[in-house]
This record gives C-alpha cells, structure tokens and sequence, in this order.
C-alpha cells in the first residue's frame, strides 16, 4: 500500500503545510486523508460508515406500496479495521424494521481468508489470495488520475473534493471550511456517512475465529472473488 499512495501523502502534506494561509485546494482534504488518516502502513486504521437506501421514489409508488415495512429500507453498515498488515471488513445490513439480517466479516489473518457470519452462525477459510483484501483507501488510489475537482453542495452547504473516472464520480464531503469528513458518494447513490474513524483498533475481536457454536459452511462470495483474483494473477482457476 505503501507505494501506492505515497503520492496522495505526500501531496496532502505540502498541501496541508499551506493550508493556514490560502484555502484547501481540489483535493488537498482527500488526499490527507487518504493518505495519512486512512493510511494503514503507519498506524491501525477503524472506520465505520453507513448507507441508507429507502425504495420510496426508486421504484414505482404501486411497487413501494405493496412492500412491507421490512422491505422498504435498507442500512449498509461497514466496518473497516486495519492492523500489522491484516485487513478486516464487517457487513451489517438491518432492514426497516430494525432487525439484522446480514452481519459477515471477512478478513486475513496468517496468510489465510476468513469468513464469519455472525447471524447463521458459521465460518469458512482459505488460502489467502493476492487481492483479496484490500485497505480501504487503496481502493480510491486509481480515481486520482486526474485533478479532483472542489466545490460547495447547494443542497447540504458542505464541501466536496469530486473525482473523475470517465462517466462515474466519486465525491467526498465536508464540513465546510474545515476537515471533518463527513461521508463520500459514488455516483448518484445513497451517501456513506462516516460514523467513526480512528486509529485505535481490537485486534484480538476484529480478526478472530469463534469456534463454539459455529459450523464451517463454504462463503460462496468469499470463494468466488478469490476465483477471480487467481485468475487475473495466474490465468488459470485456483484448485
């Protein structure tokens, strides 16, 4: 990770360094936090952020309205925890009745993948794969290809750093005139809010393995992405 958004550091820090005498520049917020905040080769990284999606106005008012209550919204709930090289993500989804019906982490751990699911109450593992886990602010690296652009939300009055990637956008938000991020969005999708973010993490429950009353079951989407990744890697299907 460290090669990869060495850049975005470096740039955010001489942009910092000049931030007390002209205002933030395109980009400079996000690439600070990219690279320093986020930035799980210098110290462990939590971040919590959440989506809410409600079909109301998605789908067709005779659609919505045969839906129940449970089906009307969903929260997305992720959790990213980053630590001495282990990458750890945990998926909540809580439908509009409150109740959970998804909660499953993945993460590496001593050259494995794992998988748990908190609500069936089972486990899987394989062999790690090149890949397969990836820190959270890698993932944005390639969206920095050219100059983001900068700008102030009519609708919100925060301020935004905007990426460009062809026909698809990446925004990140912020309290205007400041750093405070406050969520980011791709495209026109619901916003991921930020909840927390710190560099305080639990190692031993964020990349642990329960055992008592779990059963291994195969995590089917676990396995297909590592499919894909040694396909890409090697050009042949993993055994």
């Amino acid at each position: 990770m460290k090669k990869k958004i060495a850049s975005l550091f470096l740039a955010g820090l001489l942009t910092m360094m000049a931030s007390a005498a002209m205002a933030y520049e395109p980009g400079q917020r996000t690439y600070h936090i990219l690279g320093s905040y986020l930035n799980s080769d210098f110290h462990p990284v939590h971040l919590v952020v959440e989506q809410t999606v409600n079909l109301k106005g998605l789908v067709k008012a005779e659609q919505y309205n045969k839906l129940s209550e449970a089906e009307r919204k969903i929260v997305n709930r992720t959790e990213y925890n980053e630590a001495n090289g282990m990458v750890s993500e945990r998926n909540i989804k809580i439908n509009g009745e409150g109740k959970v019906t998804q909660d499953i982490t993945r993460f590496t751990k001593d050259g494995k993948w794992y998988s748990v699911d908190r609500v069936y109450k089972t486990y899987d593992e394989i062999p790690a794969i090149r890949d397969g886990m990836r820190p959270f602010a890698e993932n944005f690296v390639g969206w920095f290809a050219k100059t983001p652009e900068a700008g102030v939300d009519e609708a919100t009055g925060l301020d935004y750093d905007r990426m460009i990637m062809g026909m698809r956008t990446l925004t990140f938000y912020y309290e205007k005139d400041t750093l405070n991020w406050v969520s980011y969005q791709i495209g026109a999708m619901p916003v991921f809010k930020v909840l927390e973010m710190s560099d305080k993490v639990d190692v031993d429950k964020c990349f642990e393995v329960p055992t008592e009353g779990y059963k291994r079951y195969p995590d089917n989407v676990m396995r297909s992405a590592a499919d894909r990744s040694f396909v890409g890697a090697k050009g042949r299907k993993r055994k």
